[in-house]
């Protein structure tokens, strides 16, 4: 299961929100990502910032160990940029202790420069009202958001 999924070409996504993905897969490859970027033989560079990736969550009864990624990304060697991303609030229900939960994966040999990826380990606690501004929350930038919610409400 996807939020985002971009093959064969560049990819430029910004501003997008993947949240509240629910699936029960068994499986021993990847079963859920946020955001996929699987282009490694692309002619020109993929660009993938300001986009939040949240409340990812699989049940899994039985079956195989598998992965949920928040981000995952195939690219080539030119000058791909993640930048100013969130990703938290990935959860695994299972007895199998080899599934793994990861935040942003870069796969094979590309090249890849990440500025300010922020990948919570945890989950959140439940979200409390961002505190009062005198400007409406359509006029937040991403950094004051993200300092906002990283110092209100993760844990």
């Amino acid at each position: 299961m996807y939020g985002v999924y971009g093959a064969l070409n560049a990819v430029n996504a910004a501003g997008n929100v993947v949240s509240n993905m629910s699936g029960n897969a068994n499986s021993p490859a990847v079963t859920m990502t946020g955001i996929v970027v699987n282009a490694p033989l692309s002619t020109q560079p993929s660009t993938i910032s300001q986009n939040v990736v949240h409340s990812l969550s699989n049940s899994v009864i039985g079956g195989s160990a598998g992965s949920v990624y928040g981000m995952d990304f195939t690219l080539p060697s030119l000058g791909n940029v993640i930048e100013r991303n969130l990703v938290h609030s990935r959860n695994v229900t299972s007895t199998l202790t080899a599934y793994q939960i990861w935040g942003l994966v870069m796969e094979g040999q590309g090249l890849l420069r990440s500025r300010i990826t922020w990948c919570g380990l945890g989950l959140m606690r439940p979200v409390t009202p961002l505190p009062q501004a005198s400007r409406s929350s359509a006029s937040w930038t991403l950094p004051e958001l993200l300092r906002t919610i990283t110092s209100t409400v993760c844990t």
